[in-house]
């Protein structure tokens, strides 16, 4: 009875690590550089942000469309929303967290304005999962 509960832990153990690592190996984060802007049309429900290439597509008006451009460097640009509707692109940089699929977009001070794991990441879109 032992050895089938110990088998069972170690199936468990080693299925969750390998579809972490599976997630990991099969996410490309060259994609990550490159200009992306939330296209909220898209998002599927309140815990997923779809962000396309910023030049991909015509997106529809709107009050407030976050953009951030991520260069190979670890800096980037994105777009800062102001109280008074007076936004503005600013200067930060990046960092991914692989460990965790997480990106956090940090501003000149080292503050964080932008962070959220990364669900799915394609040539042409990044789903962003909040938890």
């Amino acid at each position: 009875m032992t050895r089938l509960a110990t088998l069972i832990f170690i199936l468990l153990i080693s299925f969750s690590c390998s579809s972490n690592t599976e997630m990991l190996e099969s996410l490309n984060t060259d994609l990550l550089i490159n200009c992306w802007t939330h296209s909220m049309e898209e998002d599927p429900d309140n815990e997923t942000q779809v962000f396309r290439q910023c030049d991909s597509m015509v997106f529809p008006a709107s009050r407030f469309r976050m953009f951030m451009d991520l260069k190979a460097d670890g800096t980037c640009d994105y777009l800062e929303l102001s109280p008074v509707d007076a936004h503005q692109t600013v200067k930060g940089t990046w960092l991914f967290d692989d460990s965790q699929l997480q990106l956090s977009i940090l501003n000149e001070k080292g503050g964080t304005v932008f962070e959220s794991k990364i669900g799915t990441l394609a040539a042409d879109r990044i789903d962003f999962r909040k938890e």
